[in-house]
């Protein structure tokens, strides 16, 4: 694309690549509401589908030239197929979404395997290969969770870290989060990922040093993305521990619950919303069906609405302080 703008349209702009970063998230979307199609009737997962894209942070990124919403969208391609019925072609397809993430981002394509792995699981774990399936599914989550983490994968990802400059409330965060990784080891992954999803905090501060109308849209995208994820996210959590829907869901939506929480954990050595972005998706439809079986809308249990309000107070109770 680069060459033709070059060749025949006078030039490539930062205009224009922003534009070509905007397809995948546009792109994501068809492929979130094919998957909700399929979960939901077709008008409410539009409505979903509307919801997750003007409201999550899937937005913010397809207007930023970095390649996590390429990623994101290349894992929503993934889940597409394992939430299929088993096809040689759809473990085709997964070997070919592997490779291109791994082209993009080398431990996104290594964590790709586990979508293999899950769809080889679910299509095995029936009489007597159950136990032997699980137990090799298990050793392939903590191979690769332990690959993401190993000091090689680290180290390679360490200078392109360095090279982004986070938003000013993520930075402002950073005494908080250099304590969380002083926790004992494992329990300070988890307290990063539940962190993570409390940011940007304070929620006002992502308006500190803004000077144009575009710097204003993007902080506010910021601060809705963060209030509608903080939202999903723990209601999600109180629906499957405190009301026990973690055993009521089918084993295989447990099973890929699991490979979020890898997921997010395995990025937790790097605390950034953005590389845990791939599976919110998945855990939003998750979100969705507990509401749907509970015969509530979105954010509509008293559970949503307690979070809600939490969030608020919070929010200007820190603006108050500050």
């Amino acid at each position: 694309m680069a060459m033709f703008a070059n060749n025949d349209l006078g030039g490539m702009t930062v205009y224009g690549i922003t534009l070509l970063q905007t397809v995948w998230g546009i792109l994501s979307a068809i492929v979130l509401f094919r998957i909700l199609s399929r979960h939901f009737e077709v008008e409410k997962a539009f409505h979903y589908t509307l919801l997750f894209a003007l409201c999550s942070l899937f937005l913010f990124y397809s207007t930023v030239v970095i390649r996590d919403i390429v990623i994101c969208f290349l894992y929503l391609c993934a889940f597409d197929v394992v939430d299929q019925k088993f096809s040689l072609t759809g473990l085709m397809k997964l070997g070919v979404i592997m490779i291109l993430a791994w082209g993009i981002r080398l431990y996104s394509g290594i964590f790709a395997t586990a979508f293999i792995g899950y769809y080889l699981y679910v299509r095995c774990r029936t009489g007597n290969l159950k136990l032997i399936t699980t137990f090799l599914f298990a050793v392939l989550l903590i191979v690769v969770a332990g690959a993401i983490l190993s000091s090689s994968l680290v180290e390679q990802t360490t200078a392109e870290l360095e090279g982004y400059e986070e938003l000013s409330a993520e930075r402002s965060a950073g005494g908080m989060v250099s304590k969380l990784q002083s926790l004992p080891f494992g329990i300070s992954y988890f307290a990063i990922v539940c962190f993570t999803m409390v940011r940007p905090l304070p929620p006002f501060a992502i308006y500190s040093g803004v000077q144009t109308f575009s710097h204003i849209v993007m902080s506010s995208m910021c601060l809705i993305a963060g209030f509608f994820w903080f939202v999903v996210f723990y209601s999600l959590c109180c629906q499957l521990f405190l009301k026990k829907y973690i055993f009521k869901i089918p084993f295989e939506q447990v099973v890929m619950l699991l490979v979020c929480l890898v997921f997010m954990l395995a990025n937790a050595s790097h605390p950034d919303i953005r590389r845990m972005l791939p599976v919110f998706p998945i855990l939003f439809i998750q979100f969705a069906e507990i509401c749907e079986a509970e015969k509530v809308t979105l954010f509509d249990s008293k559970i949503s609405k307690c979070l809600m309000a939490f969030y608020v107070v919070m929010a200007f109770g820190m603006l108050a302080i500050m």
